[in-house]
């Protein structure tokens, strides 16, 4: 097999032969324009090889500068989480999992005031909704809040996906919106649905404090 690199020369120009010395100056020039392919078939291979170097190093530096940042971002929180505990606990040595219990006794106390306003808010809502109709609406009011709820828990529960179960409950939910629309304005009845979810959300939050 001949070696694509390899310059094949004639050994000997045949003076006085015309013909044959233009066969071989033309074998030469082949064999000098492959060797020419193969050289820049080389150099665009390692081109090539260069450019992902290159791009490898730039990955490598952008890796570095987010673990950088990163890592001053953690001592950052570190040093600030300190700094609260001393607030909280003066003289004593950083404890994270005290800090967390002191924080969340906090939350928990700015909390409970702020579900029972919503509760009560709630509650404000549904009575004059319910004044605003018939005896026989009232009891759907109080449907439509349940059903509401439901759909708010459902959603709220990572290990609840059923899609029939979600639209089963949408769709009861529709159907008590659309009776008492003929008795209240749709944004009467948003408010009220806005207000259950948010209360939910407070109540949810709490009970997982509280846990």
């Amino acid at each position: 097999m001949k070696d694509q690199g390899e310059l094949r020369l004639p050994k000997q120009l045949s003076i006085g032969n015309p013909k044959q010395d233009v066969y071989d100056f033309i074998e030469v020039a082949r064999a000098v324009r492959s060797l020419i392919k193969a050289s820049q078939a080389q150099s665009n291979q390692l081109k090539g090889k260069d450019e992902e170097l290159e791009k490898l190093k730039q990955q490598l530096n952008q890796v570095q500068q987010q673990n950088t940042k990163l890592n001053n971002q953690l001592k950052e929180q570190h040093q600030q989480f300190q700094e609260l505990f001393s607030i909280l606990f003066l003289n004593n040595p950083y404890n994270f999992t005290k800090l967390k219990d002191e924080i969340k006794k906090f939350k928990i106390q700015e909390l409970v005031p702020q579900v029972r306003s919503k509760r009560t808010e709630l509650e404000r809502l549904i009575t004059n909704a319910k004044n605003n109709v018939e005896a026989n609406f009232t009891g759907i009011i109080d449907l439509l809040c349940q059903i509401k709820k439901q759909i708010d828990e459902y959603e709220s529960d990572e290990k609840t996906t059923d899609p029939l179960i979600q639209s089963h409950l949408k769709g009861q939910l529709t159907a008590y919106q659309n009776i008492l629309q003929t008795k209240l304005t749709q944004e009467e009845l948003n408010t009220i649905l806005d207000k259950q979810t948010e209360l939910f959300q407070l109540e949810k939050h709490l009970e997982n404090l509280q846990k």
